[in-house]
């Protein structure tokens, strides 16, 4: 907890020091619905809930908007040098960097997760009917979709390529090649945070009510995180930060 305490101090320090100076300011036109996304080259890349996807330079311009077909139900993220997200119209669509549609492809039901991409070129994402789809990231054909659950959570890729997602209370890991699960598992609650790997591919599992679960890639339990007197360590809903040897999560109540 000391090692947590002084990273988490470190962090506060460095954004107090970059806060001191204010690069650019970019006053929207619209609400912005999604987190931006950042390019290496400084471009940055957010929806608005004016129905737009807009682009700023790394000088904080306005470099093309566009219309994607409905509003952005997903975060954004990037593949292969595409912009790739989720609209309202139930569509996964691709747009490259100048702001050009390079495919869309239909789901017949709103995304419901976020997209996950594998580094082989695949990308995963899950619809409210309980379906979990892999598209082929270059042109957005359909690969298989696989029915998993009543409700299903964000995918996350390790690294062979397996995708682990919660399906009500289980937790899947799914076999994109040979199209099948590996192991089904009963986590006991149903989690709506990501699930975060390390580089063993260890998953770590925010239950509902915080309770945070840590599972090895074959699904075997390996402990719940506890305070110093053993009692359950309540987290936030929130996705945890993996970061090397450290793990980063947010306590509830603060902290």
């Amino acid at each position: 907890m000391r090692r947590l305490s002084v990273l988490c101090a470190l962090m506060l320090i460095g954004l107090a020091l970059q806060a001191q100076t204010t690069l650019w300011q970019y006053n929207s036109p619209s609400p912005i619905t999604q987190e931006p996304l950042i390019h290496s080259n400084g471009t940055v890349y957010f929806a608005t809930a004016d129905g737009k996807l807009r682009a700023l330079n790394s000088s904080g311009v306005a470099s093309w908007v566009v219309n994607p077909g409905g509003a952005v139900v997903t975060p954004l993220t990037y593949q292969n040098g595409m912009i790739i997200f989720g609209n309202s119209a139930q569509e996964i669509r691709a747009y490259g960097l100048d702001g050009h549609m390079v495919w869309k492809r239909s789901l017949g039901l709103n995304a419901s997760t976020s997209i996950a991409v594998s580094g082989d070129g695949y990308l995963y994402v899950a619809t409210g009917d309980g379906y979990m789809h892999a598209l082929n990231a270059a042109n957005g054909v359909e690969v298989w979709k696989y029915k998993a659950g009543n409700i299903l959570g964000h995918p996350s890729v390790g690294h062979d390529g397996t995708v682990y997602f919660a399906a009500d209370n289980w937790v899947i890991a799914f076999d994109s090649y040979q199209q099948k699960a590996k192991w089904r598992h009963n986590f006991f609650d149903y989690s709506h945070v990501p699930i975060a790997l390390d580089h063993s591919d260890n998953l770590y599992y925010v239950r509902e009510g915080g309770y945070f679960d840590i599972y090895d890639y074959k699904g075997t339990f390996l402990g719940e995180l506890v305070d110093q007197s053993g009692a359950p360590y309540l987290v936030e809903s929130m996705e945890p930060i993996l970061y090397g040897d450290w793990l980063v999560v947010v306590a509830q109540g603060g902290g």
